[in-house]
């Protein structure tokens, strides 16, 4: 389905206490039966066009400003 190919903000665990803001394309793609997700940060470029990808750089915005909140709450 569509939903599954939907691209999503994310956090990434670096160290004990810092995260790095990224987003994710959550359904495996690629060749045969050695498919990959992809994880773009900031300035990343696509496996295909070797340009960034608006939506994924929109996502990692997204993930930078959340998770600086989850970080003030101390939720993480």
């Amino acid at each position: 389905s569509a939903k599954c190919w939907k691209k999503r903000p994310v956090l990434v665990k670096a160290t004990e206490n810092a995260y790095l803001p990224a987003s994710a394309s959550c359904y495996p793609h690629g060749y045969g039966q050695t498919g990959h997700f992809c994880l773009h940060f900031i300035g990343s470029k696509t496996d295909g066009t070797q340009k960034e990808d608006f939506e994924h750089q929109k996502n990692i915005k997204i993930a930078k400003a959340k998770g600086r909140g989850l970080l003030k709450s101390n939720k993480l």
